[in-house]
């Protein structure tokens, strides 16, 4: 009876206990509690995404202002350069084709670049700064129509550069040479140190320099020199004088300016190893092609300096290939023999892989080789391999060989 009592005892109590309870209240403080636990969570990556905002503010700010500093700054260098006439600032006028005064460019490019940068920086300000006011629609707009002039002010400027170099024209002279079979021709290039200390020839390459008249000059050393033999019985020079224009008469113009001379002193042919031309003529790509015909049987011994300028490619048709400089020469029909030459100095050794393909020249032979079919020829005969078919050629005779037999 007693433990009974007791059970009903503790079942009232919790029974009162739990109608006691405000379910409501509770479930409301439970969601507030998770409420503001995401609220701390967001809270927190918020702050993270506006430091973040705040750092990508700052960096385009300093990109922005760099810029535009710098641009500022190159403007005004190059329009006091300009002005006061710095030395070296002659070949960027040299180069000027499109004959647009330095400052009117350095003014486009200061907008055409100056303007996107200004708005990024604008841009990095107002992440920064929320309440910043803003610049307005007017000025946003006079802005954007300043930088499209300026844009199509560059195109402009640079399609009539461009146009400077659609025609190229050439005059040519040619003269013979006191130079007959047997002779021997000595061949060296001038250098004058006035001009420039750096020897050899280098394309696209010019300076600005003046004669000893203080006339204002374009100076380059684009000078190729091809020698080839002739049936003639006496040597002659042809020099081919070539230089761009916006037309063909203007090209031709410029070509037939250009100052270029040699000196034939008894056997001794030396040429100039530059060119130069009044500085009115801007610099449009002038060239010197000279081209020295021999006779067969004449002896060429060409000087060491001339290495650099007889540096052609096969379309040229030189006979004097590099690396045969200081020896005497005898001309051959469209050849050269050398009289005072090693056997081993003109010996050739190629060998290109590319590709699972071999080619391989050199005093044992020619080997060429691919992945169904290889070639030798040597000393011992001529040797061919197929997939199917080989070939054996050599002082016993002829063996082919297939799969089928």
């Amino acid at each position: 009876k007693k433990i009974k009592d007791g059970f009903e005892n503790v079942s009232q109590t919790v029974s009162d206990t739990v109608k006691n309870i405000d379910l409501p209240k509770q479930g409301n403080r439970i969601k507030s509690s998770s409420k503001s636990f995401f609220d701390s969570i967001g809270d927190i990556i918020m702050f993270f995404l506006k430091v973040f905002a705040k750092f990508i503010g700052i960096l385009l700010m300093i990109v922005g202002a760099s810029v535009l500093i710098g641009l500022i700054v190159a403007m005004f260098s190059v329009g006091v350069a300009d002005v006061i006439h710095i030395p070296g600032f002659d070949l960027i006028d040299s180069a000027n084709a499109a004959n647009v005064p330095i400052w009117l460019i350095s003014l486009l490019s200061l907008f055409a670049v100056g303007i996107p940068f200004f708005f990024l920086f604008y841009l990095g300000l107002k992440i920064l700064v929320n309440n910043l006011k803003s610049i307005g629609n007017i000025a946003k707009f006079s802005l954007f129509g300043l930088w499209l002039m300026a844009i199509i002010g560059l195109i402009v400027i640079g399609a009539r550069q461009a146009s400077e170099y659609n025609y190229d024209a050439s005059t040519i002279t040619k003269e013979q040479l006191n130079i007959r079979a047997n002779d021997t021709l000595r061949l060296s290039m001038n250098q004058n140190s006035t001009y420039s200390k750096h020897f050899g020839r280098h394309s696209e390459v010019f300076k600005t320099v003046y004669d000893e008249n203080d006339n204002k000059l374009i100076y380059t050393s684009d000078i190729r020199l091809i020698v080839k033999s002739t049936k003639d019985s006496v040597a002659s020079i042809a020099i081919e004088k070539n230089a761009h224009g916006k037309n063909y008469q203007e090209a031709k113009k410029r070509a037939q300016d250009i100052n270029y001379n040699y000196a034939l002193n008894g056997k001794s042919l030396l040429l100039d190893s530059y060119l130069t031309t009044p500085h009115n003529n801007k610099f449009r790509a002038q060239q010197i092609e000279v081209t020295l015909y021999l006779p067969e049987g004449t002896i060429l011994y060409a000087d060491e300096n001339t290495y650099s300028f007889h540096r052609n490619n096969d379309s040229y048709n030189d006979i004097l290939e590099n690396g045969m400089e200081e020896h005497y020469l005898q001309i051959l029909d469209e050849d050269i023999n050398c009289l005072d030459c090693e056997d081993d100095d003109f010996k050739m050794n190629i060998n290109i892989n590319n590709d699972g393909s071999e080619y391989k020249l050199d005093e044992n032979g020619l080997r060429i080789k691919s992945d169904s079919t290889s070639v030798e020829i040597n000393n011992k005969g001529v040797k061919s391999n197929s997939e199917s078919v080989r070939i054996n050629i050599d002082k016993n005779g002829i063996e082919i060989t297939s799969d089928d037999n």
